[in-house]
Parts: structure tokens; sequence; C-alpha cells
């Protein structure tokens, strides 16, 4: 499965060290949008502890369909 998950304030991608298959992208308001590919559940509860272990505001997360985001 592909997620979608922005989070507040711009994050440097080391903080994601070990966690294979994530794209950061800084959008203009101020977060990080993290674009998890091929991601199974166990990969996601791990992203998400780790986003609660920085102290991240978790604002989306949502599944993405191949060519597109599930709506």
């Amino acid at each position: 499965m592909n997620y979608e998950i922005i989070v507040s304030g711009h994050i440097d991608k080391r903080r994601f060290r070990g966690l294979a298959e994530i794209e950061l992208e800084f959008l203009s308001g101020g977060e990080t949008r993290i674009t998890c590919r091929e991601f199974d559940q166990a990969s996601l509860h791990a992203l998400i502890n780790r986003i609660y272990d920085l102290g991240l505001t978790l604002q989306v997360v949502r599944r993405a369909e191949q060519d597109g985001y599930k709506k």
C-alpha cells in the first residue's frame, strides 16, 4: 500500500533513517508531506510512532492509489 502523511513543520529526512521508500515534500503552508511507497501495516505503524516520538503534529494520514490519492 501507498500512503500520504502530512505533519506540521519542515523535517529532515535523516529523522526517518531506517524507513525505506519514503519521500518528503515541503509544502508552502509550513507542513511536510511524507509519501510512503509499498508500506505494510507494520511499516506504517513504525512511521507513525517515529512521528509521535519526534513530537510532530500529525495532520493527515490517507491511503494513496498507485496513480493518485484515494478519496
